[in-house]
């Protein structure tokens, strides 16, 4: 799934609820589902106070072995919102399985969340190797 869109009230609702969406469908575990909406939601609320209305984003889903990754980028000079003030933020990032990773490259701030499949066809066949292997000798 990827979303393009700019930097607005409505855009920034329809990208969290959509992407909320792909989360669930993808399987990762529910319990992180409402940390992570609230995360991003937080994210973007600081990439629109530093920036203004009308900056573009673009938001993509991947999945790859056993692993989900949600990858927001915004094009806008360096701007690491961990590092902005922000207690909400701060206390947000604590409650996921893994913090969010952000990364400046060519003019695009990217923020880039992890999440662990545990149910996926990868996961299921490396714990079945892993489990095969003691006994094959």
């Amino acid at each position: 799934m990827k979303i393009r869109g700019l930097l607005g009230k409505k855009e920034m609702e329809d990208a969290i609820a959509e992407t909320t969406l792909e989360l669930e469908r993808a399987g990762v575990i529910s319990q992180m589902s409402m940390p992570f909406r609230l995360t991003f939601e937080e994210i973007l609320i600081l990439y629109l106070e530093t920036t203004g209305e009308g900056t573009p984003f673009i938001v993509e889903t991947r999945k790859r072995k056993g692993r989900f990754h949600v990858v927001l980028s915004v094009d806008w000079k360096e701007a690491d919102p961990f590092g902005m003030e922000s207690p909400l933020l701060t206390k947000l990032v604590d409650v996921l399985e893994e913090k969010p990773v952000w990364e400046y490259r060519h003019n695009t701030n990217t923020v880039t969340f992890s999440f662990t499949l545990y149910n996926s066809p990868y996961r299921n066949y490396a714990f079945a190797w892993s489990y095969m292997r003691k006994y094959k000798k």
